[in-house]
């Protein structure tokens, strides 16, 4: 090799270029077809990279090489190659190929097919013999009379969930796949809807949502009075959107630009939306005639599936967003404790019943970085979602059991009993 390898004057110890590999290429391939010739034959000269290849041109073309190239389309694809590859083997071309070209689908088979004759015993030539010939066999009964190796594939085809039914991990995982990537894609979709309908209907969900959910806080005691009152007219707590507004200008120099603005925002609305399901069930628990009808068991389920749901949203957000998230929350907490305080209620008394939240935002942060770095390049996904599934229901079951009566909720429901 020494005799024809050119370096050059580069950083590297040692590299070859273009004319080099295709030259080792083509004596290889002329070794295997028991060409007679000398390794002095395999030179070609010239002082540049560009002047070898064109003085190598002529000895390619004289070799008549050929090339099998399997294009791509899935398992459809290697099913439809699986028969090109039988009937070239039949006709006796597959065995005179010197190239074997595939991509995706067609990479399956091709990969198959080397691996195959990789395994088998002796020379080059007699591997690629030996394979061509079983993949030629034909007969009446094909099917029972086929190598163990084509059966083998035609079995196992099914790759992307090779254990079927309904208690099987792959099928389960390869559902959880699709629905988060395409919900995920939905979300996508929805947020470029929105950029082109209205460049800042992401902020105005925010701040009216957050607005309601200020005025809530605000009705058990838990910020200034102020903030709790509705407009005459349109009955919305016109003060607590100032505010919300003047939170949304805070976080436009906090999170710069566009993208990450609206990538928090999103979050903060999932975090908004996870004490819904959990209203419910205190509702349910402790008020329950405040409920339309008598029969709420099918609720707890609806609550289940929401909460699940809204965990799984807040997880898909990925790290680092749902740290900067649980930053942003913890943020408040300080406030939330100086109001229980001059109520006269310890921290300890007032996180009672909040317990959870906080753990959730904490256990399910750690799950999106934890996760996020182990599962970076893993080929098996579904594992962490069902994780997540679980922590959900665990997490759904201690904040319902923790649930209680709020001043407004009280006052809700002996004005509901007063009217009855």
């Amino acid at each position: 090799m020494d005799g024809y390898l050119r370096n050059t004057d580069v950083t590297m110890d040692e590299h070859y270029e273009l004319p080099e590999v295709l030259l080792e290429e083509l004596m290889r391939i002329e070794e295997e077809r028991g060409a007679k010739k000398k390794e002095s034959d395999y030179v070609v000269e010239g002082e540049t990279r560009e002047n070898r290849f064109f003085n190598l041109l002529p000895m390619l073309h004289g070799a008549r090489l050929s090339a099998l190239c399997l294009s791509g389309g899935g398992i459809r694809s290697a099913t439809f190659n699986l028969g090109v590859l039988q009937g070239l083997a039949r006709t006796g071309v597959l065995k005179e190929t010197d190239y074997l070209s595939t991509v995706s689908g067609g990479g399956y088979i091709g990969s198959w097919l080397s691996s195959w004759i990789s395994r088998e015993k002796g020379s080059s030539a007699a591997r690629v013999e030996k394979v061509v010939g079983m993949l030629a066999e034909e007969g009446h009964d094909t099917a029972s009379r086929e190598p163990y190796q084509v059966r083998f594939l035609r079995d196992y085809s099914n790759y992307l969930t090779p254990r079927v039914g309904i208690f099987s991990i792959d099928t389960w995982a390869i559902i959880g796949t699709y629905l988060r990537n395409l919900l995920l894609n939905w979300l996508v979709l929805l947020l470029y809807v929105d950029a082109a309908v209205s460049p800042s209907g992401t902020g105005l969900a925010y701040i009216t949502q957050s607005s309601r959910l200020m005025r809530g806080v605000q009705q058990n005691g838990h910020l200034p009075g102020f903030l709790g009152r509705l407009h005459p007219l349109y009955g919305t707590p016109r003060y607590a959107i100032l505010a919300c507004l003047l939170l949304s200008l805070i976080f436009l120099f906090v999170f710069r630009g566009w993208g990450s603005l609206v990538e928090m925002i999103t979050v903060l609305l999932v975090i908004g939306m996870i004490p819904a399901p959990l209203a419910l069930a205190g509702i349910r628990r402790h008020a329950p005639q405040l409920l339309p009808g008598r029969k709420h068991a099918w609720l707890q389920g609806i609550e289940i599936i929401s909460f699940i749901v809204i965990t799984l949203l807040f997880y898909w957000s990925g790290w680092p967003q749902t740290g900067k998230a649980l930053l942003v929350v913890m943020a408040g907490l300080p406030l939330f404790f100086w109001y229980e305080w001059k109520a006269g209620r310890t921290p300890l008394t007032a996180m009672q019943g909040g317990t959870w939240l906080v753990c959730w935002m904490l256990v399910t942060t750690l799950a999106s970085w934890l996760f996020g770095t182990m599962l970076e390049n893993s080929h098996a996904p579904g594992w962490d979602e069902i994780v997540i599934l679980g922590l959900g229901v665990g997490f759904y079951y201690w904040g319902a059991a923790g649930s209680s009566l709020t001043p407004l909720l009280e006052k809700t429901c002996r004005y509901g009993v007063e009217n009855d």
